[in-house]
């Protein structure tokens, strides 16, 4: 992808790091963790610090990311299950 239309500016990255070796940490799977993703950067996702003082539009993100997590941890579950 070029780098003018990457979530993630790569072009501030030190070009001595390549991205196989960069880790984005975030607590936002729509923002942090996707926009790693389509960067080509590795990504680690948190839990948020503080998530009762947020704005609305975020605390609504989040019961989506929470739905999402939780189907993609159902789905693991059962891919082990059925591995057995």
């Amino acid at each position: 992808m070029p780098a003018s239309r990457c979530p993630l500016d790569t072009r501030q990255l030190p070009k001595c790091i390549p991205l196989k070796e960069c880790i984005a940490i975030g607590d936002q799977i729509f923002t942090d963790i996707l926009g790693a993703g389509l960067s080509g950067i590795s990504s680690i996702l948190l839990e948020p610090i503080e998530p009762e003082v947020e704005q609305k539009f975020i605390v609504f993100k989040r019961k989506i990311e929470r739905l999402m997590l939780n189907s993609k941890l159902q789905r693991r579950r059962k891919e082990s299950h059925y591995a057995k």
